[in-house]
């Protein structure tokens, strides 16, 4: 019998190696085939997006038309060909204020589709039906119609509703937006888009809308087209992306999306971009941790199922087993996500109150019920669902728990895996990193005046200008310092230069917002990050500083000096800086305890 174990143990143990080899074989190909899902995935959504825009464009310019179509006073003013151009000009003018639809145009024709008011334009009085199918026999006409076509101004959505008075059809009223509604909406979801015309129907452009041409032969139809994408599809061959695809260049996914009209004839293409680092590989990255953690599971599984048939009824081989998990460094726990079935040894080593789990269950049936709720962190309920079923779920961000134990705040990492065997339950593993949180917080804080140092503002100030100009939002950077501070050091000492530092950087922090970003970037140097901040509020924050901390007068009595300066979106981060560090320095130059506006 105990030589049958050994070639059990033996054979388990090949079969193993050469398991482990083609599973990770396995998953380096199942890798690269899950990012193109992921890829395919994203052109999809994004395709889609762009679709249900359209669409929904059409539908709204469309219920506007049937809206107008149906108003008495227009009927009446079709009766009497005097159309009262002011009262649209309004109606216009609300859209702008209250849509997202900027730029709807108006246009009203006659039983005969002459045009008798255009809002863009002061031309009317010619006939359409000749170059307008959507407009001849208007008066057999009694049905709505909405499209995506090209005419003498512009690529454009256009919707069309007849007016009917009594049966009779006197006209229609045609609404007609753009495309720079859409492409802005998608820009707020980080996606850069060109909507651009095919060659063959530029010539139909007498006035073009929005004067974008791409190698000056295509016309670009949203007003809003970034010029460095143009220039990216002008150095590339346009004519590369006019496909129903996608490409995946210079750390860009650009999509292609082909416009059509009503007869799904081509009319152009939305050429779409979207930075690859902006897209989520959450699923690719959980698609490994599951099958690298589910191999292991797999592993420890075949090994103790192993050890169970062949030391069943030996209470030695069964102990052996239970240390094995008991000598893990992490916690482990099996649990339905309420009751603890299963706890290791170093369970107990962090919760000493408790000699087994059926103690700890007089108090708490969950370990959850230790966790503290703090954002960032996972909670007993996350978003409507259990903290269980939200670590099972395919879009976790958070696997983080703050856990109190005995006055001892702890942070663990947890890992969650189903266990088939037991159908409803699942292997917790808490592994703690409390001391490399607190390192990586040690990392960016001063270790004087307890603000933000200088690696903390370098960590924010690249993205807070990346997240400005993207979005065109204000960001103003004080930069400031005490005055002859080195006299403060050389009269008073060391111990009581520290002492201003902290007490002043802690006044300083009492006026400030929570978004605003405060650091110690040098001795006496300091740095003040304003999001959503122009310069003049900036210029009244430091001002109003710099009044308050002449009056503070606590350990000593000391003056600062500010340098105030504003992004502007032709600058990067350094030149930024240096601008406030050079307004800085003529406030010292000009006679400290000032503030100065570069």
């Amino acid at each position: 019998m105990k030589k049958l174990n050994i070639i059990y143990i033996l054979v388990t143990i090949v079969i193993m190696i050469f398991a482990s080899l083609f599973y990770f074989d396995y998953l380096q190909n199942k890798k690269a085939s899950l990012q193109k899902i992921t890829y395919d995935k994203e052109v999809q959504a994004i395709k889609n997006n762009l679709d249900l825009l359209i669409l929904t464009k059409k539908k709204a310019t469309l219920a506007v038309a049937i809206a107008l179509a149906n108003d008495k006073t227009l009927i009446q003013e079709l009766k009497s060909k005097h159309i009262d151009e002011k009262r649209y000009q309004k109606i216009i003018q609300s859209f702008k204020q209250n849509t997202l639809y900027k730029d709807i145009w108006i246009q009203v024709v006659d039983k005969n589709a002459v045009s008798m008011y255009r809002s863009w334009t002061s031309t009317k009085g010619d006939g359409l039906a000749k170059y307008r199918p959507e407009f001849q026999n208007l008066t057999l006409k009694t049905e709505n119609y909405t499209s995506i076509s090209v005419g003498r101004y512009n690529l454009s959505i256009k919707s069309i509703a007849p007016i009917v008075n009594n049966g009779e059809v006197l006209g229609a009223i045609e609404i007609i937006s753009h495309f720079n509604s859409t492409t802005n909406i998608l820009q707020q979801e980080d996606i850069e888009s060109i909507i651009i015309l095919k060659k063959e129907y530029t010539k139909q452009l007498k006035y073009p809308f929005t004067k974008l041409f791409l190698d000056d032969t295509y016309y670009i139809a949203n007003i809003d087209a970034s010029k460095e994408y143009r220039d990216y599809l002008s150095s590339n061959n346009v004519n590369r992306y006019f496909n129903d695809n996608y490409k995946l260049e210079n750390g860009y996914l650009i999509i292609s999306s082909a416009i059509k009209d009503v007869n799904n004839k081509i009319l152009g293409y939305a050429i779409m971009f979207k930075k690859l680092q902006d897209i989520s590989t959450l699923e690719l990255k959980y698609f490994m941790f599951k099958y690298i953690s589910l191999f292991i599971i797999l592993v420890l599984i075949a090994a103790v199922a192993l050890v169970v048939l062949l030391f069943t009824h030996n209470k030695k081989q069964k102990e052996y087993y239970q240390n094995i998990l008991d000598s893990s460094t992490n916690i482990v726990v099996v649990t339905d996500g309420q009751e603890i079935s299963y706890a290791n040894e170093i369970f107990f080593h962090y919760f000493k109150q408790y000699e087994n789990l059926e103690a700890m269950s007089k108090q708490h049936f969950c370990i959850c019920d230790l966790f503290i709720k703090e954002d960032g962190f996972i909670q007993k309920n996350m978003n409507g669902v259990s903290w269980i079923e939200y670590l099972t779920s395919k879009n976790v961000q958070i696997n983080k728990a703050k856990i109190k134990v005995d006055n001892n705040i702890y942070i663990f990492v947890i890992t969650i895996s189903k266990l088939k065997e037991y159908r409803g339950k699942v292997l917790v593993i808490l592994e703690d990193v409390t001391s490399q949180e607190t390192l990586l917080n040690m990392s960016i804080t001063d270790e004087l005046t307890q603000i933000g140092n200088r690696r903390h503002f370098n960590l924010h100030f690249e993205s807070e200008v990346s997240r400005s100009k993207r979005y065109e939002n204000h960001l103003s950077l004080i930069m400031c310092d005490i005055d002859f501070f080195k006299d403060v050091n050389d009269k008073y000492g060391h111990d009581k230069g520290d002492e201003v530092l902290v007490n002043y950087a802690q006044l300083i922090s009492s006026h400030l917002r929570n978004e605003d970003i405060f650091c110690r970037v040098g001795g006496e140097e300091f740095t003040i990050l304003l999001p959503n901040t122009g310069k003049d509020n900036a210029q009244k924050l430091a001002e109003k500083l710099r009044i308050v901390i002449e009056q503070y007068k606590i350990s000593l009595a000391i003056t600062m000096s500010f340098g105030v300066v504003e992004l502007s979106m032709d600058e990067n981060a350094g030149e930024l800086y240096k601008r406030a560090d050079e307004a800085l320095y003529q406030a010292k130059e000009s006679g400290r305890n000032r503030v100065v506006v570069g």
